[in-house]
């Protein structure tokens, strides 16, 4: 069996974390896999469940020595780095270790101006020359990253077990009761808590709802350094009962059921694998003009909007008296069609 490295700072729970853990699942059986981190992280035991081993080298002086000592020891014939900030020191450090097929993936599409996207050509020199292999979630993530080769990047798409999402109704009522929201409608949002997901543009929007409608309930999925002030926000806005804020959970597929619309005002995304996961629970997805096209399942349940709060209460007014679930039939983001892609890469 080959060995895979893969590489990420931290495993907590986020859509980089969903992909690195879709790969090992599909592919588990036929390669051996390994995950170095920096530091620890809330996502860990979704892979320990997998009996996938971790290894952590924290950030410090002698890091790139301890990286090379590693890798030279464990003699992998893949590294797979989704670290894009320390990408091409890591991919020097893989050519110098012998490791031959050394792959780049890129998860984000950031807005930037012409002199970011200089410095950003800059930056990635070293990892468009020591990569064998470029990988990116969407066209527009190979360009941020892969300036000089984005043209030979692969698509792979966010792909996801399609039956773990398709909408169960006795769950949805299971949960709802649960969380006692049986006659609320519920707004879902599956996503780190940072700057770029735009969580404090979505309060200002379910201010302005909850003053129009008392029903609304707000469900936040997801975990980061901007929780602390966005519950802050909600207290100072008096929404304290028209928001629920769960934290991290491993299995949020459940909690899909249990929405009756899904937003991403994400600033900016490399695809946005939860608006994947939503459209394939038969979810009306809204989310920014910021997040790519190809997040679309093509199914007519996702609409784009600019970030203008009066358009998105207005559209949620509209789908909140208009409620509806539909049935899936695409293949779009099927996993075990986008993994094939991968494992041509892999079988080299």
């Amino acid at each position: 069996m080959k060995k895979i490295l893969h590489v990420y700072p931290k495993l907590n729970i986020g859509g980089t974390e969903k992909v690195i853990e879709t790969i090992i699942t599909q592919l588990n059986k036929k390669y051996t896999f390994q995950i170095l981190t920096e530091e620890n992280g809330s996502g860990e035991e979704v892979f320990k469940n997998l009996g996938i081993p971790i290894i952590k080298i924290p950030k410090q002086d002698q890091y790139w020595k301890l990286v090379e000592q590693f890798l030279k020891k464990e003699k992998f014939d893949i590294v797979h780095v989704h670290n894009y900030k320390d990408m091409g020191n890591f991919q020097k450090v893989a050519k110098k270790s012998s490791i031959k097929i050394r792959i780049s993936h890129s998860h984000v599409a950031r807005p930037s101006s012409k002199i970011i996207k200089f410095l950003k050509r800059i930056k990635s020199y070293k990892t468009e020359k020591y990569s064998t292999h470029f990988v990116a979630c969407s066209k527009e993530a190979a360009q941020w990253l892969f300036q000089r080769n984005y043209q030979k990047s692969i698509i792979l798409k966010n792909g996801i077990v399609k039956n773990k999402f398709t909408f169960d109704e006795q769950k949805r009522k299971e949960k709802r009761e649960e969380l006692a929201l049986n006659s609320s409608f519920v707004i879902g949002s599956v996503a780190r808590i940072s700057e770029e997901k735009n969580h404090f543009f979505f309060i200002e929007v379910l201010k302005e709802l909850t003053e129009k409608k008392k029903n609304i309930v707000w469900l936040v999925i997801g975990d980061g350094p901007l929780l602390k002030e966005l519950k802050e926000k909600s207290k100072e806005y008096h929404l304290e009962n028209s928001i629920i804020f769960l934290g991290s959970i491993i299995n949020v597929q459940d909690y899909y059921h249990a929405f009756d619309l899904f937003v991403l005002p994400s600033k900016y995304e490399g695809l946005g694998i939860s608006a994947v996961e939503s459209q394939y629970n038969g979810l009306i997805t809204l989310v920014s003009d910021s997040v790519p096209e190809s997040v679309d399942i093509k199914e007519n349940i996702l609409e784009r909007l600019s970030l203008n709060k009066e358009l998105w209460v207005q559209k949620i007014l509209e789908y909140e008296k208009n409620y509806s679930r539909k049935k899936i039939n695409s293949k779009e983001f099927d996993i075990k069609e986008n993994i094939k892609v991968l494992e041509r890469i892999y079988d080299l």
